[in-house]
């Protein structure tokens, strides 16, 4: 959302979104001044107004907490942070009485219900108003602006006002809202689930309802019962849960009994089956021995066995040439 706030007779200021930035820009006819950079955190509801000689602007940050700053100053006036009861969604400014009204909608994840609420706000008048539009004086305001909103961000204990005036709460559904400022009259149209309710703010900051009383008191009993059904169903879903769980448990402790059973039925034949496996690793342990002592006896026998075939061998050699040279002698014999 783009914001063009009239500060001066020939003098705009453009507040605008760039992604999580807010940025603005000051308008003249002839200059347009460099980008500041507001805030880092925006997600959304960028909402400004002129007042006093000072920008106010409101935005929701990224981590759902609402924030009011001055654009002169990086420290918050106003911060409500989120937490897990609270989330804000929705916020708008104005300026009514010469006082800020920031109207914005808190919503409750645990119970998820929308609360809408206001906050006033009491500005303290700026320099802001005495800048010269010459285009030096401008950048330097810009640049003044930028470094004030690069500064550290503030802590999470920055103003909380405990001042909120609640319009509308335990709303189950998400509520939309418009605010009308005829500077006499602030009006302020709520809508949810296609009702609308309509409440003024008026001059001396009272809440005042144009509702039918009777109307909005059934219209809130019938929340209220809805949300008891709503509830009633939870409750029976997680009944339904609980019992599930419970026969899984019960499922689970039947099985490791069974295992704790059987745990102890091997135990027990392990017990029993440890002698007759001592014995078994006895005979096997003497067989072991005996089949060793029987490999070294065979590889004597097979040492032995090569020795005589050597000289078998070795004999057979000499008697072939005993046979050769007795033949030669009777060959020789015979032929004289």
């Amino acid at each position: 959302m783009d914001l063009i706030i009239q500060t001066g007779s020939e003098r705009k200021h453009m507040l605008y979104s760039m992604g999580s930035h807010i940025i603005m820009r000051q308008l003249q006819p002839e200059f347009v001044s460099r980008p500041a950079i507001l805030a880092r955190d925006f997600a959304g509801e960028l909402s400004g107004v002129y007042t006093k000689d000072t920008i106010l602007y409101s935005y929701i940050t990224l981590n759902d907490s609402l924030i009011l700053r001055d654009i002169t100053d990086n420290v918050p006036i106003i911060q409500l942070n989120a937490n897990r009861h609270h989330k804000y969604e929705l916020a708008s400014m104005t300026v009514f009485k010469e006082q800020i009204i920031l109207i914005f909608c808190a919503y409750d994840p645990t119970d998820n219900i929308w609360t809408v609420k206001y906050i006033t706000h009491s500005p303290v008048r700026n320099t802001f108003g005495n800048h010269t539009s010459s285009a030096a004086n401008e950048n330097s305001f810009s640049n003044n602006v930028s470094a004030s909103a690069n500064r550290d961000s503030p802590s999470i204990d920055a103003l909380t006002p405990t001042n909120a005036n609640t319009i509308l709460e335990a709303i189950p559904y998400r509520p939309h809202f418009s605010v009308l400022n005829t500077n006499a009259h602030l009006m302020l149209d709520i809508n949810s689930d296609g009702k609308d309710y309509l409440w003024e703010i008026t001059s001396d900051f009272k809440l005042v309802s144009h509702n039918d009383i009777n109307e909005t008191l059934k219209q809130q009993s019938v929340w209220q019962l809805d949300k008891i059904g709503s509830l009633q169903e939870d409750v029976d879903m997680l009944q339904q849960a609980s019992s599930l769980m419970m026969n899984k448990i019960n499922s689970l402790l039947n099985e490791n009994e069974q295992l704790r059973n059987e745990n102890t039925r091997l135990q027990d034949e392990g017990s029993r089956l440890s002698p007759v496996i001592k014995e078994k690793e006895d005979k096997l342990r003497a067989l072991s021995d005996s089949l060793n002592e029987t490999q070294k006896a065979l590889t004597i026998r097979e040492a032995q066995i090569e020795s005589a075939k050597k000289q078998y061998n070795e004999l057979m050699d000499v008697a072939e040439k005993y046979r050769d040279e007795a033949i030669k002698w009777r060959t020789a014999l015979m032929s004289k």
